[in-house]
Parts: structure tokens; C-alpha cells; sequence
């Protein structure tokens, strides 16, 4: 019985023996894996260069491309860091802890003068993937000049407000208007200077009918749907609707400067112009003659990333709209679009990201940047971030618009006449697009992100500003 016992208990000890070892081992071997190989940091590193043979390779005697490359959360849409490049440094690179991040890599090449050409180079390319511990990945933008040919004979971008005629000439303004039928403007800028009917007044109403030129376009009205001082009811639009086109058969009618989507301060667009609709048919026997939509899209968050998301589906909705109304189908011109009480930085990367962006899609005919100036000390606490001139001193979006200008961007289908940018990787044998995690990346113009859902915002209403203008 002894025996067995001490047989017994020797077991024992050498089962807690091996135990006790394989422990060890475990914490040893966990420790080793976890917290060395996290102590490696994490490295993005690449090239932004010219590539003059298009062989998508960086190689020796290519100029590098002055450009800002920034890294960010992909959920957050949190800024981390920045490195520059130059003609004769391509190089960027990043090190740190970002193991199990979703992260965008972004080069933007803004406005600087490369090569000697006239044009601004205006580029931007985002790449997204995850990091694993101690992994070095490598991202090289390659740019290489386009030779297709574009469309470039029609006007593309406008600004709404006043501008004098050098100041237009110097900005590539290929179209503007002001909140009236204005014919010194119309006699100085010609066709460029496109009249609107602001309100619902028979003083404005007359201008309209007494307009000296034939066959204008015609913006009519202006956020009739919100602002009570624009305010008008779609019954009293279809009535001075009906009094133009009776009279003005050969203006090119774009109703109806709307822009309120869903319920908030205002009634919604697509309501408005249901009902509009409805009344003219009524009046007339027949749908409304018209040349088109033109609507308003302004960013609702502070976060560029998720403000870029939602003015591309707020488009898509208005694009939706047009498609089952046969009634709206012609031209679509967005006639305000900026960034109403936002930072100054904000504006000037949401005007090159969403031009850029709104010059690829087909169904765009023309986009007016809003505001072209402002004075007031209201109008300057709302709109002076986005304002091209305030109080009579240029601002940093001056240089901005002339990078995205039609005087030097060429509209194209699909790509820019300046060149496009093409990314190219080597990822340690890795391939990008299979890095990025699920949920999948929704794209947006020059943004890939990974999203978590994004909360609906509290609608702000937009104060239009008086604007300046000659008598």
C-alpha cells in the first residue's frame, strides 16, 4: 500500500513537473512573439515620382514630385502624421506602433509649379490597408501625363458672387451669377454672366421678361424650399413659372436652387418640386419645360472624410431624383457648393478633393464654388472660410480655385489632363487590396475608407449672404 502510494505521488510530481514546464514555455514563447516583435516598429515607406518611362518604377534620374503624404485612422478619419517630398527627394516614410490599424496613406500634390508647366499640378491618391506587427510596407505613386483628349470647350467651374472682369479673367472663371437679373453684367461679362430669379417678387419677375438677351440660361429661384427670405411656396413658383415661359419661350430655364434632402429647417426639396410640378400641370396642361436641375451641396460634418462621403451620396440622391422624373432630365448644374462655417483648411482640401471629384461624373454639366467675396462681419463669421476674397484681400483659396480652374484643368471622362495618378506597391509580396479588413472600404473621390457608421448630423441651416455687387 506504501508502494503504491509513493508511486502514486511520484507520478504526481512529475505531472505538475511537465505542467509547470509547458507553462514556461507558453509565457516565454508568448512573451517573445507579443512583446518583441511589437517593440519592431511598424514602417510605411514609398516614393511620389514622375514616370517618365511608365514602367510604374521608380528609377534612377526620375524627378520626384513635391507632394504632402499624410497617414490616418481609417475609422476616425484621424490625422497622424505628414512627410514631404520634393523634385529631389521622392522619399517619404513612416515609423510607430500601428499594428491592427485601418490606415489611409494620402499624397496630395496641391498647387506648386513642377516642370516648368503653367499648370497647377492638383493630385491626390489614397491607399488603405492593415498593419501587422513589425511590418514594413511600401507604397509608391507613380504620375504619369495623360494624353487623352478631353472635353474642355464647355464651361465646367463658376463661382456664385461678384467678381470685377480682371478678377475673373486672372481666376479662369468660366461662368458666374449674382442673386439677380443684372444687366450691367450681363453687357460686361456676355455670356459668362448667368441671371437668376433670387424670389417670388414681381419686381424681380419683370427684369426676367424685359431680359435683352435671347436664349440665356436662367437659374431659377433660390433655396425656395428653406431660407424665409428666399422662401416661396411651389403654387406661387409654378405661377411665375407659367408667366415666363409664356413670355420668355427662349430661356433655358434650371429650377430650383434646392437643397434641402429630408426634414430638418425646411421642407424637402423633392416635395417642393413634386408640388411645383403638380400646380404647373394643373395651370398649364403639361409638365414644366425646363433645362435642367440646379441644386446646393454643402458638407455636414467636421470631419473632411465623412462630409466627402455624404455630399457624394447626397448627389446620388439627387442623380436618383432625376432619373424617375422625366420632367428633370437635361442639364444638372450645382450652383453652390463650399464650406459654410468650417476652418480655412477644411475648405481648401474640400475644394480640390470635390471638384476634382464632381469633374469625373458625366451627369455634372457645371459646379459653381460658393462665395466669391465678403464684407460683412456676418457674412465674413459664416462664410469667410470659404470665400475667395474677404474684405477686399485675397485669401489662400484664390491660388486654390485657379489650381482646379477650367483655365487649366481640362474635363475628362475619366481623367485629368494635368495626368493621372496611378499608385503602384510592393508590399513585401503582399498585394494592398488584399490587406484592406472587412467591413469594406466605401470609395469616394481621392478617399478609400473603412467606416464605421457615421451619425446623422443635426441640420444646420445655410444663411445665403447679401451679395456685392455693382449697381
Amino acid at each position: 500500500m506504501l508502494a503504491m502510494r509513493e508511486k502514486l505521488f511520484s507520478g504526481l510530481k512529475i505531472s505538475l513537473l511537465i505542467i509547470f514546464l509547458f507553462t514556461f514555455l507558453y509565457v516565454l514563447l508568448s512573451y517573445y512573439f507579443h512583446f518583441s516583435r511589437a517593440s519592431s516598429p511598424t514602417v510605411i515607406e514609398g516614393t511620389v515620382f514622375f514616370d517618365e518611362n511608365n514602367n510604374d518604377k521608380y528609377d534612377v534620374g526620375e524627378s520626384g514630385i513635391p507632394a504632402s503624404v499624410e497617414i490616418y485612422d481609417a475609422f476616425t478619419g484621424e490625422f497622424w502624421e505628414k512627410s514631404l517630398t520634393s523634385q529631389q527627394n521622392p522619399n517619404f516614410s513612416f515609423e510607430g506602433d500601428f499594428r491592427g490599424r485601418n490606415v489611409i496613406v494620402k499624397i496630395g500634390n496641391y498647387f506648386g509649379k513642377w516642370r516648368g508647366d503653367k499648370a497647377p499640378q492638383v493630385l491626390e491618391k489614397t491607399v488603405s490597408f492593415n498593419l501587422k506587427w513589425g511590418q514594413v510596407k511600401r507604397v509608391d505613386f507613380a504620375f504619369s501625363q495623360s494624353r487623352k483628349l478631353c472635353r474642355a470647350d464647355k464651361p465646367f467651374l463658376g463661382i456664385g458672387g461678384y467678381l470685377r472682369t480682371d478678377e475673373i479673367q486672372d481666376l479662369g472663371v468660366s461662368w458666374l451669377y449674382t442673386w439677380s437679373a443684372n444687366e450691367n453684367l450681363e453687357r460686361r461679362l456676355k455670356e459668362k454672366y448667368i441671371p437668376m430669379l433670387h424670389k417670388c417678387r414681381q419686381e424681380e419677375l419683370q427684369k426676367i421678361l424685359n431680359w435683352p438677351t435671347q436664349g440665356d440660361y436662367l437659374l431659377f429661384l433660390n433655396e425656395p424650399e428653406s431660407l424665409p427670405e428666399t422662401k416661396c411656396r411651389p403654387e406661387e413658383a409654378a405661377v411665375y413659372f407659367k408667366q415666363i415661359r409664356e413670355a420668355r419661350p427662349d430661356l433655358k430655364i434650371l429650377v430650383a436652387g434646392n437643397v434641402q434632402l429630408g426634414s430638418g429647417w425646411g421642407m424637402d426639396s423633392r416635395e417642393w418640386l413634386s408640388r411645383f410640378r403638380r400646380e404647373y400641370k394643373r395651370l398649364a396642361g403639361k409638365d414644366p419645360e425646363v433645362a435642367g436641375l440646379h441644386i446646393h451641396i454643402y458638407p455636414k460634418y467636421p470631419v473632411l472624410s465623412a462630409s466627402l462621403l455624404q455630399m457624394k451620396r447626397d448627389l446620388e440622391t439627387w442623380l436618383r431624383f432625376r432619373r424617375e422624373n422625366s420632367w428633370l432630365q437635361g442639364e444638372l448644374w450645382i450652383t453652390e457648393t463650399g464650406a459654410y462655417r468650417q476652418t480655412r483648411d477644411f475648405a481648401f482640401k474640400l475644394m480640390l478633393s470635390w471638384i476634382n471629384y464632381l469633374r469625373k461624373q458625366n451627369e455634372v454639366n457645371r459646379v459653381a464654388w460658393f462665395i466669391a467675396r465678403v464684407n460683412s462681419a456676418r457674412d465674413v463669421r459664416n462664410w469667410g472660410s470659404t470665400a475667395l476674397i474677404v474684405k477686399n484681400q485675397k485669401t489662400e483659396l484664390w491660388d486654390s480655385f485657379l489650381s482646379v480652374s477650367d483655365k487649366y484643368v481640362k474635363v475628362c471622362s475619366n481623367l485629368s489632363s494635368v495626368g493621372t495618378l496611378t499608385p503602384t506597391q510592393t508590399l513585401t509580396s503582399t498585394n494592398i487590396s488584399s490587406l484592406v479588413d472587412t467591413p469594406t472600404p466605401v470609395t469616394t473621390q481621392n478617399i478609400t475608407l473603412t467606416f464605421s457608421p457615421t451619425p446623422s448630423p443635426t441640420p444646420t441651416p445655410t444663411f445665403t449672404p447679401t451679395p456685392t455687387q455693382p449697381s
